[in-house]
């Protein structure tokens, strides 16, 4: 199986042309699939690749994430729910 990287194997992207991933284009995909369906190690990779700091920009920025997974990155980044995109999409579309 191809793999991105050491912990992100090409099924994280099962609906993308894997060839043309790339980490600065892509980046919004590439952390929000880690935060769905990765490893702790994947997630550890991209901490790494990215840095803390962006790496909590680029979460608030994604735009859907299930209840569980927003819950995971405010407990885990320490980020206000209130400042998630996909938080604020989420309270807009139940009014």
């Amino acid at each position: 199986m191809p793999f991105l990287s050491k912990h992100l194997p090409a099924s994280l992207f099962w609906d993308v042309d894997f060839s043309k991933l790339d980490w600065d284009l892509h980046e919004k995909l590439i952390v929000q699939r880690v935060i769905e369906r990765g490893s702790m190690k994947a997630l550890e990779e991209i901490m790494e690749r990215y840095g803390k700091v962006q790496l909590t920009v680029i979460i608030k920025k994604i735009k859907h994430l299930s209840r569980r997974d927003m819950a995971f990155v405010t407990l885990y980044f320490g980020i206000d729910i209130n400042e998630l995109t996909c938080y604020s999409r989420k309270l807009l579309i139940q009014n």
